[in-house]
């Protein structure tokens, strides 16, 4: 039986929405056996962007407006694909939409709606199969299998053999040109390799430090630095609870920095010291946590709710300075230790923090207790 997309409202069931009620193409020469319903992506007006089986003339990215209204834009970007599956707003120019075809004929579609979703004529759209590095080595997937944007908007794209990152959504109109990031040598031969060159990448997720948290078929979870040239973690079956080293999917809590992480033989997940920033300091997420600190705590105590790169100098209740720290995203951690590497006394701690530009405060206490 067709299905299609279900709409719940305050965790209950609301609507169907499939080829008799949406402009929804199905899946097969039977319309009654599926509707395929892949990426959703909200924008900033509450419109809904849905990818739809797209292989025909008449298939492509469907709007649902807050007000409950369908529209289909068909455009070479969108349609006629074999398999259209991820949407992707530009956090730049939220006009931009990018989707992706994920297999025959892989490659990236962008279009630019022009602000006007319903009037089509002032849309602008190209699709590209092949891009070209900084090289000049030709880039062309079999496959791609998940697309990310990171805080400055660049769109890292994992695909069958590596990964490649687009630096500007528009330049793709009139520009095939991608980067991808080398990893030097560490044998002074001053060579370099792509990263994960040849790796298939299922999954990326991007944290509140900008850090990307990418997921491979066959070695496991890389935590990189935000340009991608740093290996910060690298999580395999060897050296944590991961049940395999397939990794099927991601998804971060941005507010707590939780990675959940889907693998071939179940789900685990990692508290991450980086989460989503805070727009101002004091707010009412700022805290420490844990707080009092036992004596049998050996963990890190974090302090939520900070800005990015956040400067935290803890002192003791003289006032003198213990430690300084500062916040990835809007988390920051402290290990208890002072600056010799000792852990501190019992006692009530002060968190100092102060924003990059020097213009928010906030002060966290914390009591230690051994």
């Amino acid at each position: 039986v067709s299905v299609g997309l279900l709409e719940f409202r305050n965790n209950e069931f609301y609507k169907l929405h499939n080829i008799y009620n949406a402009p929804f193409v199905t899946a097969a020469s039977d319309p009654d056996l599926y509707t395929w319903v892949d990426g959703l992506a909200f924008d900033e007006q509450g419109n809904l962007w849905v990818e739809n089986f797209n292989n025909s003339a008449t298939g492509g990215l469907c709007v649902l407006s807050p007000d409950g209204k369908w529209i289909k834009l068909i455009n070479v970007a969108t349609s006629e694909k074999n398999r259209s599956k991820h949407v992707v707003i530009s956090n730049k120019n939220p006009n931009i939409k990018v989707v992706s075809n994920v297999r025959v004929g892989a490659g990236l579609g962008v279009m630019d709606d022009n602000g006007t979703i319903a009037n089509q004529s002032d849309d602008k759209a190209v699709f590209r199969h092949t891009f070209v590095d900084q090289n000049d080595k030709e880039v062309s997937p079999n496959s791609i299998y998940t697309l990310a944007q990171d805080l400055n908007g660049e769109l890292w794209v994992g695909t069958d053999a590596g990964l490649f990152i687009i630096s500007d959504l528009e330049q793709m109109f009139t520009s095939d040109a991608c980067y991808r990031v080398i990893i030097t040598r560490t044998d002074g031969s001053g060579l370099g390799d792509y990263l994960l060159n040849d790796e298939q990448i299922n999954a990326i997720e991007v944290d509140g430090a900008n850090r990307k948290w990418i997921g491979t078929q066959n070695s496991g979870l890389y935590l990189m630095s935000a340009d991608g040239t740093e290996t910060i973690q690298h999580f395999t079956t060897d050296n944590s609870p991961l049940p395999d080293n397939s990794i099927v999917s991601l998804a971060i809590n941005q507010h707590s920095g939780e990675v959940f992480i889907g693998t071939g033989l179940g789900l685990v997940s990692y508290q991450s010291d980086a989460a989503e920033e805070e727009s101002q300091i004091p707010n009412n997420n700022l805290f420490a946590y844990p707080n009092p600190v036992r004596e049998n705590f050996s963990g890190v105590i974090t302090i939520t709710g900070l800005k990015n790169n956040t400067t935290v100098k803890i002192t003791d209740s003289a006032g003198s300075l213990v430690a300084e720290v500062s916040s990835l995203g809007g988390i920051a951690t402290w290990d208890g230790k002072d600056g010799a590497g000792k852990k501190v006394a019992s006692g009530v701690y002060m968190a100092q923090c102060v924003s990059a530009d020097g213009s928010q405060h906030a002060l966290v206490k914390i009591l230690i207790v051994h």
